[in-house]
């Protein structure tokens, strides 16, 4: 996913930034939401367990009109796992261990949290961008 920035207006590219920083926000909250919801699954014998997403964002500092400012992707981070001793779980390999994911639950919540405070954030941006705008386009119409 690219955000692009379509103006050299202040006003217009703060709006455009605002929002495009709120689509990432929502984006990884999302992915945190979905590394929670996979933090205990069980691979079965042979196989990796859940691996954990992550966001990755590039930015372009000297994006012009048009030109993407940043980019996103969602990227794997690669895990083998930890072993956990449960001789009696049908995915236990022959001593007795279970691969699970390592993902730290506590953390993802704690992350989940962050990203939400961001969008509160960049929503209240966006809302006083547009704002100011509608208040410079009521003063031209004034005029």
């Amino acid at each position: 996913m690219a955000i692009k920035i379509h103006t050299s207006n202040p006003i217009d590219r703060s709006i455009q930034l605002a929002l495009g920083a709120l689509k990432i926000q929502k984006k990884a909250f999302h992915i945190t939401s979905e590394n929670m919801a996979n933090a205990h699954n069980i691979a079965p014998p042979g196989q990796k367990p859940y691996q954990k997403k992550v966001i990755i964002v590039t930015e372009n500092p000297r994006a012009r009109s048009g030109e993407e400012s940043q980019k996103m992707q969602v990227k794997f981070m690669p895990s083998p796992g930890k072993k956990v001793y449960d001789p009696g779980h049908p995915y236990a390999d022959k001593n007795g261990y279970k691969t699970v994911s390592d993902i730290n639950s506590t953390q993802e919540m704690v992350n989940a949290l962050s990203y939400k405070e961001n969008i509160d954030r960049f929503t209240l941006l966006h809302q006083m961008a547009y704002g100011i705008k509608k208040q410079d386009l009521d003063l031209l119409a004034e005029k």
